[in-house]
Parts: structure tokens; C-alpha cells; sequence
């Protein structure tokens, strides 16, 4: 079946700028400091200046990062597989402040930061924890699904997707209650919140689930043609953005639940928004580029 969308070779995304980082470039987070990238196989987290388009600082973790980035409280925070634990960054010296110790439940997941502290799944793929950043310790576990590997900030609740059951449970992050379970596509894990829904990227046929925060209902269910372990989805400018590898950008609007755009071609793993930019990682080329969200058109 033909996309009854605009399908462009990558060579036509608006690049504004290409940063090398030998290794394998893969999570990203933006904070007022800059972009920061995890890279598992120099065991390190870059520093990008979206001034300079260049990397201006790097810390060496003792151990492979994994399963997201996120910025909060001052800090960057830097889940690691092995050895397990959840490192504290500060992004102003650039330096580790802090190391946790727990078990972060999956390589291919995600944390996320809130009033209320740090939250990621660890110990098992079914516990969520909470980090307080005051005493840098687990301050709440809440029992989540099985095979769950990725929670999101949305609407003043949490969110989390469980690959093994096909479905995402809201969360009232101050009392620990379930307060919907909605089931989605296939496989769901990585998520992103605009200002009134979630969205879902969903493994198993590459599809994005729409749910309101207001009804925790699915609004909309857009067919992206990304199927497969990885990639990664974002929003900013009032886009959702969805990467995977071999289509390394497709842009949805998110007010007609639409895809305005997709790009096929080498590149593709992770992507964030930041500085009036898209900042796009690739371990398969050991690159991170910006590109100009205005021109994905």
C-alpha cells in the first residue's frame, strides 16, 4: 500500500548540523545547559552546546548507561544496566555527584521526573520506584504490570507502558493509586506527553496510541510503519515526532493526528526537542544531528 503521506529521502531532512561521537550516541535529554548523550560503549554522557554545535564536556561513567536520560532537580540522571544503578549528574561541573544502587529493570527504557522526585521501573519489570532527591534514596515502590520498562509525566499523573500485556496504567504519583488501565497496540513502551494527551509508541506494528488525559481514553491510533525493538518519540512544536532506525523522522500534527512527513534512509534511534531544534542521536553512525523541526515538511 502506497503512504498517503509525503515519503522523502532522508538526504532532504533540514540537517543544521552533524556532531560526531565515536561510540554508540544514543539517549537523549535537554536542559537550559544543553543536549546530553549517553553512550554505552565509551561508558560515557556527552555534553552538546547547542551554541558551538559541538561536544564541550563529558563524564566517565563507572559502568554502560542504559535506559533513558532525564533532566530535573538540578541534575541530570543517568540510569546504568551494568552495574545497576542510577546515577546523579551535575550538569554545571560536569561532574557525578551522586550513584544509587538498584536494578533498572530493562536496557530498552525510560524514567521521568516530576514534582514529586525521580520515578523509574527498577528491581524487577514490574516495580516502580521513587527517588528522592533530597536524600537520593528509594522513597516509594508502587507494583506496576509485568514487562513494564517506561514511565512518563503527563497531566499531573504517571504513566506506564507494559510491553508484556499491551497496555498503559495511569498513576496518581501522590498516593500511588491506579486510576485507569487502557489497553493499546502491540508491545507499547517509549511515550510522550503533549499538553492534553499521551502518546504511545507501540513496538509491535510501529502504530502511536493517542490518549486523553482528561477521559484516559485512545483518541486516535496513527499507523507509522516503524515495527521493531528501539526507536524512540517526542513532541515539541506542536508535532510528535517518532524515530526508528532506517526512518529516522515522521512527523505527526498533533492536532489532526495526522502524519504530515516521513523521512526513509540511514539514521534514526532517539530524539528529543530543544533549543528551537529536533536533536537526533544515531549509535548506527555515531552522530547527533539538529535538525530544523520548520522544514520537516
Amino acid at each position: 500500500m502506497i503512504p498517503s503521506f509525503p515519503v522523502r529521502p532522508v538526504a532532504n531532512l533540514s540537517v543544521l548540523s552533524v556532531i560526531s561521537i565515536p561510540g554508540s550516541p544514543d539517549w537523549v535529554a535537554v536542559d537550559e545547559k544543553g543536549v546530553w548523550i549517553s553512550n554505552k560503549d565509551q561508558r560515557s554522557i556527552s555534553l552538546i552546546s547547542p551554541a558551538q554545535n559541538a561536544v564541550v564536556g563529558e563524564v566517565v561513567l563507572g559502568g554502560h548507561p542504559c535506559s533513558g536520560l532525564a533532566c530535573g532537580f538540578g541534575s541530570v540522571w543517568v540510569p546504568m544496566c551494568d552495574p545497576g544503578a542510577l546515577v546523579r549528574l551535575d550538569p554545571f561541573d560536569v561532574r557525578i555527584k551522586a550513584e544509587i544502587q538498584l536494578c533498572v529493570s530493562d536496557s530498552e527504557g525510560g524514567l521521568t521526573i516530576d514534582g514529586f522526585g525521580v520515578w523509574i521501573l527498577g528491581e524487577s519489570a514490574d516495580v516502580l520506584l521513587r527517588i528522592d532527591p533530597s536524600t537520593n534514596k528509594i522513597a516509594r515502590r508502587i507494583s506496576v504490570d509485568e514487562g513494564s520498562h517506561v514511565v512518563v509525566s503527563g497531566g499531573g499523573r504517571l504513566w506506564v507502558s507494559s510491553s508484556t500485556h499491551n497496555r498503559v496504567t495511569c498513576i496518581n504519583p501522590s498516593t500511588g493509586g491506579i486510576e485507569a488501565v487502557i489497553t493499546v497496540g502491540p508491545q507499547p513502551r517509549f511515550m510522550c506527553t503533549s499538553q492534553d494527551a499521551l502518546w504511545v509508541l507501540n513496538q509491535g506494528d510501529g502504530s502511536v496510541s493517542r490518549i486523553g488525559f482528561s477521559d484516559k481514553r485512545i483518541s486516535a491510533t496513527v499507523y507509522v510503519g516503524v515495527p521493531g525493538r528501539g526507536g524512540d518519540i517526542a513532541f515539541g512544536f506542536n508535532s510528535v515526532w517518532v524515530t526508528a532506525i532506517d526512518k529516522p523522522l515522521t512527523r505527526i500534527d498533533a492536532k489532526t493526528d495526522r502524519i504530515v512527513v516521513q523521512y526513509v534512509g540511514r539514521g534514526g534511534d532517539a530524539i528529543r526537542t530543544g533549543f528551537g531544534s529536533l536533536w537526533m542521536s544515531s549509535f548506527v553512525l555515531e552522530e547527533v544531528w539538529r535538525v530544523d523541526p520548520n522544514m520537516c515538511i
